[in-house]
């Protein structure tokens, strides 16, 4: 419980890994407040913020106030209060200040989601009542809540224009900034329109119709951006929604000369077309339309970003070189602004394609020189593989475990001594990235049991090590059960020839 509320900030913006922006800036600090928090004393924390609370309402501070009112509600929803939480900031007066108002109503918005997310099962089953004298959640269907949290975060959208004079970090006790660059998504305007996006990506929201609808969508239209709407038009599919909010916002940054955050705008409703548009021709017109986006943003350096989208798109298309050509792409990223964070994310798309890996399976009994070992591998010129003997009569006599194979725990005695067998096997090259199979007999083993471990170095000291455990023997058995008796039959058998 302590984790949940001492680290509750909603609204997450940062999407990948990025350089840190600039510092946070909280407008609640409350030492005795925190104090308390921290002690999990959080009665007495609710309290010591309603006078906080009376002070800044007679303050007349509307910001703080704001704030204040957000801090009280996620801390009943850290204390799974969602109903009284919801309730309870309905009730509060919404300030005309911007700033003020956008934190209620992002709130709002979040107590609601909140609320739905924790009660989801039961809440689908409710039906709708005409004629509500009073607000009562608690008969909220599905899409009254989806319709209350979308009011809240439109009134916090409409407010945009003063939102794009806010950093980013403006209400870091609310909103926790993302770490993109600081000329990417660096305003409390990105932010409220990237995570309203977020909002209406969320399918579970989604009515059946809106589901089974979402193809009818004009898939250039979607990406090149919607014109003006109505956001509270039910009518209106969420991803139509989402096209016009973040063409708003590319259309902004561009008014303002500032073209790489335009850039990001347009290259995450491509983002979302990839998640949402997957049959295949769909995904080959995202893939032109990705081109001629990066074709005409070359001199902006976040365009790497859109190579690093490319090559991610184009290494899961089920072709035999797909591979191949998402490296040439990210290679061409990589080289194109060498610094910016793009061409290293395209440096690390290379590595991962030619990463050497490979899984190892194997029979569980098979004689000798029978191809038992299945090799699957990418990027590996060459196996080593190293084989142990155990004693399987006196490792069953002295496992504490019910398992009748040794865990890999009980393997490290054996796997510490020297090997019965080693030797190596050449692979043929692969020049396409994608994985290929094999299979290899344990050469010349006596019958036992038998831990077989491969790895990329000769030493197994270093890369990768993986490994099975086989029985080698000329014997195969079979058993069935009498179910009267409860007996069992084994039958025995040559595994060469069938005799029993």
């Amino acid at each position: 419980m302590k984790k949940i509320i001492t680290t509750l900030l909603f609204l997450a913006i940062a999407i990948i890994p990025l350089t840190s922006g600039a510092a946070s800036k909280k407008l609640v600090q409350d030492r005795e407040f925190e104090k308390l928090v921290s002690e999990q004393k959080y009665k007495e924390a609710s309290n010591r913020l309603k006078t906080l609370i009376d002070q800044a309402k007679k303050n007349n501070d509307d910001v703080l106030w704001a704030n204040l009112i957000a801090k009280e509600t996620l801390l009943e929803i850290g204390m799974h209060g969602y109903e009284t939480a919801v309730t309870e900031l309905k009730k509060q007066p919404v300030p005309k200040s911007p700033l003020a108002n956008t934190i209620i109503n992002l709130t709002l918005a979040y107590a609601f989601k909140t609320y739905f997310d924790s009660y989801s099962y039961e809440i689908r089953k409710r039906e709708f009542v005409s004629n509500k004298v009073t607000f009562d959640i608690k008969k909220l269907t599905t899409e009254e809540i989806f319709n209350e949290s979308l009011k809240a975060f439109n009134q916090a959208w409409s407010k945009r224009n003063d939102l794009g004079a806010l950093e980013r970090d403006a209400i870091s006790d609310l909103i926790q900034p993302n770490n993109y660059p600081d000329n990417i998504r660096q305003t409390l305007r990105d932010s409220v329109t990237y995570s309203l996006a977020t909002f209406f990506a969320d399918n579970s929201l989604w009515s059946a119709k809106e589901k089974n609808e979402k193809y009818l969508i004009g898939l250039k239209k979607f990406i090149d951006g919607h014109e003006l709407i109505n956001l509270e038009d039910m009518t209106i599919h969420p991803l139509v929604k989402i096209s016009y909010i973040l063409r708003d916002l590319e259309l902004w940054h561009k008014s303002n000369k500032n073209h790489a955050a335009a850039l990001e705008a347009r290259l995450q409703r491509i983002r979302i077309a990839k998640d949402q548009f997957q049959n295949k021709d769909d995904t080959n017109e995202i893939i032109l339309n990705l081109k001629g986006t990066i074709e005409q943003n070359k001199a902006i350096s976040w365009v790497t970003m859109g190579h690093a989208l490319l090559a991610e798109i184009t290494k899961t298309q089920d072709s035999p070189d797909a591979k191949i050509k998402a490296r040439q792409i990210a290679m061409e990223g990589s080289k194109l602004h060498p610094q910016s964070l793009g061409a290293k994310r395209c440096r690390d798309i290379v590595k991962e394609i030619e990463l050497p890996t490979f899984t190892i399976e194997g029979m569980n009994i098979d004689a000798s020189n029978n191809k038992s070992i299945g090799l699957k591998y990418q990027n590996i010129r060459k196996i080593y593989f190293k084989s142990y003997k155990i004693d399987f009569k006196k490792f069953i006599e002295k496992t504490k475990d019910y398992s009748l194979r040794p865990s890999w725990r009980e393997l490290e005695t054996y796997l510490n001594g020297r090997a019965n067998y080693e030797w190596s096997e050449e692979l043929l090259e692969t020049k396409d990235f994608n994985p290929h199979q094999e299979y290899f007999s344990p050469k010349n083993h006596e019958p036992g049991f038998y831990a077989i471990m491969a790895s990329t170095s000769p030493t197994m000291n270093s890369g990768i090590v993986r490994g099975i455990q086989t029985f080698i023997s000329d014997f195969t058995f079979s058993t069935t059960r009498d179910t009267k008796t409860g007996s069992f039959k084994i039958r025995v058998e040559n595994g060469i020839n069938g005799n029993p």
